[in-house]
Formats: C-alpha cells, sequence, structure tokens
C-alpha cells in the first residue's frame, strides 16, 4: 500500500493563549408552521445566502499538503505537521482534492484564537473560498490549541466527509465547522472532543453545516453537541455533551434536527440567546426539531432564551429532563450578553403532535407565545408567578392542557371554545379582559374539569 509519510518538527516554544467563547428578534405567526402541518417537517441541508465578506484573516494559509488551484488525490497517504498555525491538508483558489484512507494529525498551536476560529488557520483540513475537497474512510487527530479537524471557510468553500474519524484534545479545537459561506456536508462521522469550547459541530458567521449519520461526543466545557452561530441541518445524529449544553444557538442563527438522539449536562439543556460577540445576526434563533429525542441530565431549564427572540418548534419529538422547568425566558445579568434589564428573551414555542411537560417561566422584560396545535398536549404551567411581560396561549382544538398550577396569560384562544381540553386540576387560568385577542371570552369566567376556572382579570 502506497504510504508518503509528510512531517514537519520544529523546535519552536509552545505559546499559550486565551480562547474567547464561540458563540449568536420579530414576532412568528401561524405562516411560519404552515409547511410544518401540512405534514412531516421537512429536514434538508439549509442554504445560505453568500454574502461577499472578507474571509481572509491576517495570517495567511499554508498547509503541509497545499492544493492551489489544481486538482489531486490523494490514497492512503499519512500527514502530520507540528508547525505553529499550519494546515495538515489546505484546499485553495478554485482547487479540488479527493482524499480517501488518508491518517492526518496535527499539533503546534495557534498564534491566534480569532485567526483559528474564523479562518482555518492551525485547523487540520481545511478548504478556502471557491474551492471543493472530499476526504473519506479516513482519521484525522488534533492535539493542538485552535485545531478544528474540518474547517470550511469562504464562499463556495465546500467539503464532503464522508465515514472519518475525529478526535481534538486542545482547547478550541472543533470537530467539523464551516465560516463565511463554507459548507460542509457529512456523512457516517465519528467526532470526539475533549478540550473546552469544542462543539463536535458547529457553523459560524453564514457558515453550513450538514451532517447525516454519525456519533458526536464532548467532554468539555463550551462543547454543545451542536453550536450553531450559522445553519446547522443534522439527520440521524447520536450525540452527548458531558459538561455542556445539548445545543447553543446564536441570534440568526438555525438548528435543525431530525431523528436525532442528543444529549447534555450543562446548566440548560438548549441554550438560545444572542452573545455580545460579532457572530450575532439578524432574526431570531431558530430551532426545529422532528422524531428526535433530546436528554438533559441536570437540573436546569430544557430551554433557556435569553437576550434574542426565539422559534422553537417541536414534532413528535421525545424531551427527557431532569429537572421541572420546560423553559425559561428571562433576562441576564452575568455573561454580558445585552445590557441588563433590557435584554430578555422572546419565545414562540410551538407543538405539533407533540407532548410537553412542566413549568414555563418568564420575567418582566420577557415574552412567550406558546402554540399547541395538531393533537400536542401540555402537562404544566406558564408564568405562575404572573411576572412575564406578554403571555399567550393558543390551542388547537385536538390539542389539550392540563394545569399543574395556577397561570396568568395576557391571551388565550382555543379553537375548543367550550374549553373542554383543559383539564385544570383545580388551577386557574387569568386573563386580560383589555386584550381584544379575548374577545370571544366576552369577560366570561367559564368554569374548567377538576373545579378550576378561566378568570377574567384587569
Amino acid at each position: 500500500m502506497k504510504k508518503r509519510v509528510i512531517q514537519l518538527l520544529l523546535g519552536t516554544a509552545v505559546l499559550l493563549y486565551v480562547f474567547t467563547g464561540c458563540s449568536h428578534q420579530g414576532s412568528t405567526d401561524d405562516k411560519d408552521t404552515d409547511s410544518v402541518n401540512s405534514g412531516e417537517v421537512i429536514v434538508e441541508e439549509q442554504e445560505q445566502d453568500f454574502i461577499d465578506e472578507e474571509s481572509q484573516g491576517s495570517i495567511e494559509l499554508n498547509g503541509m499538503l497545499q492544493v492551489d488551484g489544481k486538482s489531486e488525490n490523494s490514497e492512503s497517504e499519512s500527514i502530520s505537521t507540528s508547525s505553529e498555525n499550519q494546515n495538515a491538508v489546505l484546499v485553495k483558489n478554485g482547487g479540488t482534492l479527493t482524499m480517501t484512507d488518508g491518517k492526518l494529525t496535527k499539533s503546534g498551536n495557534t498564534s491566534s484564537a480569532d485567526e483559528s476560529n474564523y479562518y482555518g488557520v492551525n485547523a487540520v483540513f481545511a478548504t478556502t473560498a471557491g474551492s471543493e475537497s472530499s476526504i473519506s474512510k479516513s482519521e484525522i487527530t488534533s492535539a493542538a490549541e485552535g485545531a478544528t479537524a474540518v474547517f470550511a471557510t469562504g464562499t463556495d468553500a465546500l467539503i464532503h466527509a464522508n465515514h472519518v474519524k475525529i478526535n481534538t484534545s486542545g482547547n478550541s479545537s472543533r470537530g467539523l465547522k464551516a465560516t463565511y459561506g463554507g459548507r460542509i456536508k457529512a456523512e457516517n462521522i465519528e467526532v470526539t472532543t475533549s478540550g473546552t469550547r469544542c462543539a463536535p459541530v458547529a457553523a459560524e458567521k453564514s457558515g453550513s453545516v450538514f451532517v447525516q449519520g454519525g456519533t458526536v461526543l464532548s467532554s468539555g466545557t463550551g462543547s454543545p453537541c451542536i453550536f450553531a452561530a450559522g445553519t446547522v441541518t443534522a439527520e440521524k445524529l447520536e450525540g452527548s455533551a458531558d459538561d455542556s449544553q445539548i445545543l447553543m444557538i446564536e441570534g440568526g442563527s438555525t438548528a435543525v434536527l431530525n431523528g436525532c438522539d442528543l444529549s447534555g449536562s450543562g446548566e440548560n439543556g438548549v441554550l438560545l440567546y444572542r452573545s455580545s460577540s460579532e457572530n450575532q445576526g439578524e432574526g431570531a434563533s431558530n430551532l426545529k426539531a422532528a422524531d428526535t429525542k433530546l436528554t438533559f441530565r441536570t437540573e436546569g431549564p430544557l430551554f433557556y432564551v435569553t437576550n434574542t427572540k426565539a422559534d422553537v418548534i417541536l414534532k413528535s419529538s421525545e424531551l427527557k429532563y431532569e429537572g421541572n422547568v420546560l423553559a425559561k425566558v428571562s433576562g441576564n445579568n452575568i455573561n454580558n450578553w445585552g445590557t441588563p434589564g433590557s435584554n430578555g428573551g422572546n419565545l414562540t414555542l410551538t407543538a405539533i403532535d407533540q407532548k410537553l411537560k412542566g413549568r414555563i417561566i418568564c420575567d418582566e422584560i420577557s415574552t412567550v407565545n406558546l402554540k399547541l396545535k395538531e393533537s400536542s398536549s401540555f402537562s404544566g404551567s406558564i408564568n405562575s408567578d404572573n411576572k412575564g411581560k406578554y403571555i399567550k396561549v393558543s390551542l388547537a382544538e385536538d390539542a389539550d392542557w392540563k394545569l399543574s398550577g395556577d397561570a396568568y396569560v395576557n391571551v388565550l384562544t382555543n379553537a375548543d371554545q367550550s374549553c373542554s381540553n383543559i383539564d385544570s386540576g383545580g388551577y386557574s387560568i387569568y386573563y386580560d379582559t383589555a386584550d381584544s385577542a379575548n374577545s370571544w371570552l366576552a369577560g366570561r369566567t367559564i368554569s374548567l374539569a377538576g373545579g378550576g376556572k378561566i378568570v377574567p382579570r384587569g
């Protein structure tokens, strides 16, 4: 078997750097879920409108194996570098590379956290604007700071990864990452990361990653299974984050899950937020999950929304979590995400053929719009402490709600105007008579099954 070993060892001092974190509004109405309501949630690669954006940093990329504006094939090669900032493989300037049965290893730290986070400096396998590469049946090992395994950056940069085994151990060393319009299409991958800020799958700054099949594992803090500050679509992906959230989704970004099984153990299960970094984009933090299992192994809220608008659509999915808080929507004063007092969250949570349970908590600068559609059920309470800025709950005729505490809402709508689909459990729902959306209630008090009532206020 042909094998070429390329190795460069430099006796330079290892530089240590502090790595910054990797982190990203409008009301949502029924038109946002029309396509979902019509049938299955369609999960496909989420194309970006690529922007003509400078996708090169101040450090020029260079690779041990460099494909520059030409086409090459690589079979059964071992490529290793310990040089600071160097890629093991770099495809650039419209080049194309097909690599099979490769073995890539990387040591030697980056000299710049930002350059490695956003531009692919020090990544193991990198492809830049206008270039395309394919890597299959290969292994990638990264043991350096800021050494992401597979990195696509720049408009029309495209990487295909199939049956690739990835292991990274340094901080800020992700598994798959795309930025600045770069794209990754991966199938049957196996990614393990152990450093901090090492999401196995990540997209930032208009990058997109599509993953079908495989497993992802992380053991470091700040390392969710999926980090979306761009667009990430995953199908039939299994994963576990042992010391981090299941998902982190920045404002203006999207994660789409279909048939996935993902778990996490951080302070919250799914973090939807807008950070103070340059990642933040326009629009909501978006999560669409169908036929998916989300498991949260600690006591915090399953969903935490802060300093962003968030759209969460759940269809026929299984939610497992240790605590009793389904969602917490609030401001924050410890993360520098927005200005305290005006950095609340705005959550629209749509359930389609979906079972929900637990408390939904909302503070005085935040809003929640809960939509129970198509055979969905909710066993829980919403705004039971009457602090939320604005709360709306709507029920389809075949949806049902069993209260586990009093609910204070601005608006209640129900396709079943008899409200026989609400079991009070002895608790009551208090609605705002001044809101015209409640005109169907005509200021009435309605008795509910279980002894509770729908009660006007205001």
